[in-house]
């Protein structure tokens, strides 16, 4: 990866400079500890007289130069004195100005602490750009790491406080799950109808893996919200229905996949027609046959909410677990989603999709005794 994105190489160097910030701002404290030290055991000698020859006195046409340490509020006459005082000054204080006594102690420490302070502020801009690298390599192998995982997790609409052990969450989420598929076939008739409107072939091949791979999403969606129930303690009835109805949906997700790989070879299958033919015919078969599993996980999940323990006077089981408040709010969402399953459930010719809405609308409505009855 290194050599594609110079990941690497960008963090060494900057561990480097920061390295080197370090030592320079190590080396800055001990001269300033040294210099302070100096100064308590070498009191500063007096200065030397000026000597006999002085130099000449700068010209008052030269060009006005301040030459000092620090900011520009701080003139220091310790250390040069300002050459634009010069003419106002006596020979003598002139010379000693320009000749005076080495610098002293003090005079290091300011130097010095010049130092500290651009060392300090080269280890805090290395620090900066060391962060800003452990950033990006992070965003880059996140954003890797997603690539490689095939695609991003769906933004799933429906929310739902998944409950393992109640059957009643478990038909929540199981009807959750079914109105994901509607939504995932509503992708096939959104297609048709941009097809009677469109004569483009390369703006429907477009719209064909647009809702191909929207449907998938939905599909996702159906599988994620029954994923926690796989976990349920209740082995014999929610944990097994909910782990069958998860592979049926990810069985989808493949089918899916297969159909755009198909699609993304259309050039390469142009002159082979029986073999797109059997590609397509295959997905279908199987497509069929995840329809005829998922009435079957359908089944078990209403046999789920059938008390078990309590029989009626002929021995059948006549009671539900759940109460005819929970009973009406299974109802009521069936009724959302699937707004026709009272006229529609029973007609020849019905899609699997309608006709497991009417397996939840039969039991539901049966003269079955609801747990607070």
């Amino acid at each position: 990866m290194s050599a594609l994105t110079g990941t690497r190489p960008r963090t060494h160097n900057s561990l480097m400079k920061l390295a080197v910030a370090v030592r320079v701002v190590g080396l800055a404290m001990i001269l300033l500890g040294a210099a302070t030290t100096e100064r308590f055991h070498h009191p500063e000698q007096p200065s030397r007289q000026p000597a006999a020859s002085q130099p000449s006195m700068p010209s008052a046409d030269e060009p006005h130069r301040d030459i000092f340490t620090g900011p520009p509020h701080e003139r220091r006459q310790g250390l040069y004195a300002s050459m634009t005082m010069t003419n106002g000054l006596p020979d003598d204080v002139w010379s000693e100005s320009q000749r005076g006594a080495p610098p002293s102690a003090p005079d290091y420490a300011i130097i010095l602490m010049a130092l500290v302070a651009a060392g300090t502020l080269s280890l805090m801009k290395t620090l900066a750009r060391a962060l800003l690298v452990v950033i990006l390599v992070g965003l880059m192998l996140s954003a890797t790491a997603r690539a490689d995982a095939g695609q991003t997790a769906p933004s799933c609409s429906y929310l739902h406080t998944a409950r393992p052990d109640s059957a009643y969450a478990f038909t929540q989420a199981s009807l959750i799950a079914l109105s994901y598929a509607k939504s995932a076939g509503l992708e096939a008739e959104a297609f048709e109808a941009e097809r009677k409107a469109e004569s483009n072939p390369q703006t429907l091949l477009i719209a064909m893996m647009r809702h191909t791979k929207t449907a998938s999403e939905s599909y996702a969606c159906a599988e994620m919200v029954l994923e926690p129930y796989k976990k349920s303690t209740d082995q014999k009835m929610i944990a097994p229905t909910a782990d069958w109805a998860s592979r049926i949906y990810r069985q989808h997700i493949k089918l899916n996949d297969q159909f755009l790989d198909l699609l993304r070879n259309l050039p390469d299958l142009a002159n082979q027609p029986a073999k797109r033919a059997d590609t397509i015919s295959t997905i279908e078969v199987e497509r069929g046959k995840l329809g005829n599993d998922l009435i079957k996980a359908t089944t078990l999940t209403l046999l789920g909410l059938v008390d078990q323990s309590k029989t009626g006077k002929d021995g059948t089981l006549q009671t539900l677990v759940i109460t005819r408040a929970e009973r009406k709010e299974l109802l009521d969402r069936l009724s959302r989603t699937f707004p026709k399953v009272k006229e529609q459930a029973d007609k020849a010719g019905t899609s699997d999709l309608m006709f497991m809405a009417g397996l939840y609308y039969q039991f539901l409505t049966k003269p079955y005794r609801s747990a607070d009855e």
